[in-house]
């Protein structure tokens, strides 16, 4: 369907449209999802150079192609190159979103950079994230609890095992409280 939509747009917008490029940041996320990372990066390198001609380098919607480029980077082993992408994403969030987006790029990136063995760095971005979260949206809330599950994570990495067991037992209070204690992502953590 994407294709198709594509075709019909390339031959009424024209090659250098916007809604062009968001049609690519569907077929991006859709090739992602099915793993097939290099269609899915050829297609997000496609939106974001048409976003930054029409939008600028600043816009929203050439940040979601960035994120969309930067997610499929990580998937193919290029965090050097994600995590570019990600602070420039970053960057423009701190600009033009709320809070709450930022926390989700921080844990994102937190994530890559971890993969890339900077723990050090992975925790300062989770606890940033963290930090966000329980401001706007309360110490309970799953966000939250995703934040606190990479700085486990991150604790786990760097050996220092009571830290990362005390916040892996926040994550199950927030989990517990959210999902039930028969939810996957509670027994998730429990394994952990």
């Amino acid at each position: 369907l994407y294709e198709k939509a594509l075709e019909i747009e390339l031959k009424s917008l024209g090659s250098g449209h916007a809604s062009v490029a968001g049609t690519y940041v569907n077929m991006g996320t859709c090739l992602n999802r099915m793993a097939r990372f290099e269609e899915a990066r050829d297609v997000y390198e496609k939106s974001l150079e048409i976003n930054k001609k029409c939008l600028g380098e600043n816009h929203t919607a050439t940040a979601n192609s960035k994120w969309g480029l930067a997610d499929v980077l990580q998937h193919l082993g290029d965090f050097k190159n994600a995590l570019i992408l990600y602070e420039n994403v970053l960057e423009t969030q701190v600009r033009s979103l709320g809070p709450v987006r930022v926390a989700s790029t921080l844990i994102t990136m937190g994530s890559c950079v971890g993969k890339m063995g900077q723990y050090a760095q992975a925790r300062d971005h989770f606890q940033e994230a963290a930090g966000i979260n329980k401001l706007c949206l309360g110490q309970s809330h799953p966000s939250t609890a995703d934040a606190l599950s990479g700085l486990a994570l991150v604790h786990q990495n760097l050996g220092d095992l009571d830290s990362a067991l005390k916040v892996l037992e926040e994550v199950l209070e927030i989990q517990n409280k959210c999902f039930g204690s028969s939810h996957a992502s509670v027994a998730t953590t429990e394994m952990n």
